[in-house]
């Protein structure tokens, strides 16, 4: 094991200490329940590093919200494995061209080790985004109540669960559908005069492309055309001042509208949403504007229309990690 100055090995059993204190059995440190980790010997702490390294979890159940927050992340997929499933073995070859196929789309696959009869975790010969040793299954059993493997479920970003319990097959139509219906943005700013305003237009397409939450459309004969589509709808609308139902999804077409504005004398950048299809609006945002540094305002903007744009994290038919207390077997 590599060396390590006494404060970080200090701060380091501290943590395993804790991690230790707060396990439920033997599923999550194999057989040291009950041991202080003072008595680990250098073969376990020796385990625990390596497994720290490859991004496995040993203490901490999987975040789905925090991984969807991510800049870049549009969609989360979590498969429930186990040694012991043969059907699970076989899908491995699937989960690997997926997560090669659609990484770059925004995917991130999480895979929790279920129920492992040595106890341990098993040492992948890839390496998905995240694995969690689940060794008494408590986590997989909140989610996964009849203990049917294979299972496995996709979010999508802003907190829609598109696939609950089911194989990879059905998780790779799902990412098809996804991205093929994925909303597109059609970026237009005014500054405070009234009139177009280019520089903030590119400001928050690049904003909006760090993120990559949404997919913009840039080019200009696209930009027409989604143009002439709104301007379509609007004339077979017969109320022009039609809403969005709450908890509707934002349409496949959509004008996101940035605008410099003064509000009791002091200017403000405002986010707003505007279907292209129906004509109603969504999602307004607004914040202050710093002329000495509008890329600082640009991305508060869209940080709080990302924010707005999340439904809470759907779980399976209600269930998730808080429906149900960790608890000793």
């Amino acid at each position: 094991m590599a060396a390590m100055d006494t404060a970080a090995f200090s701060r380091w059993r501290s943590e395993v200490s804790s991690a230790t204190q707060t396990a439920t059995g033997p599923g999550r440190l194999g057989a040291l329940r009950g041991r202080p980790a003072r008595l680990m010997g250098v073969a376990t702490l020796a385990a625990l590093a390596v497994c720290a390294t490859v991004g496995t979890s040993l203490a901490a159940p999987p975040q789905v919200a925090d991984w969807l927050r991510r800049r870049g992340v549009r969609l989360v997929a979590m498969d429930l494995y186990a040694t012991w499933c043969e059907a699970c073995e076989d899908a491995v070859p699937a989960w690997k061209q997926l997560r090669s196929k659609h990484g770059s789309d925004g995917l991130r696959l999480i895979v929790v080790s279920v129920r492992d009869p040595e106890q341990k975790c098993k040492s992948f010969t890839w390496t998905p985004d995240e694995q969690y040793c689940d060794l008494k299954g408590a986590y997989a059993d909140r989610l996964n109540p009849t203990r049917t493997l294979p299972s496995a479920y996709l979010w999508s970003w802003d907190g829609r669960l598109l696939v609950d319990g089911k194989g990879v097959g059905a998780v790779a139509s799902a990412i098809d559908r996804y991205l093929a219906q994925a909303p597109r943005a059609v970026v237009e700013a005014v500054g405070a005069d009234g009139r177009p305003n280019l520089v903030l237009r590119n400001l928050v397409q690049a904003e909006l492309d760090v993120d990559r939450k949404l997919v913009l459309v840039v080019d200009e004969a696209e930009r027409k055309r989604v143009r002439e589509l709104q301007r379509q709808s609007a004339l077979t609308r017969r109320d022009n001042k039609q809403r969005c139902a709450p908890g509707e999804e934002i349409s496949a077409n959509f004008i996101l509208r940035a605008a410099i504005s003064k509000l009791d004398g002091v200017e403000h950048l405002s986010l707003s949403m505007t279907s292209v299809e129906n004509g109603c609006v969504k999602h307004p945002v607004t914040v202050r504007w710093a002329k000495d540094d509008p890329r600082r305002s640009v991305a508060e903007a869209v940080d709080a229309l990302m924010e707005r744009m999340r439904v809470p994290l759907q779980w399976p038919q209600g269930r998730g990690p808080s429906a149900v207390p960790i608890r000793p077997d």
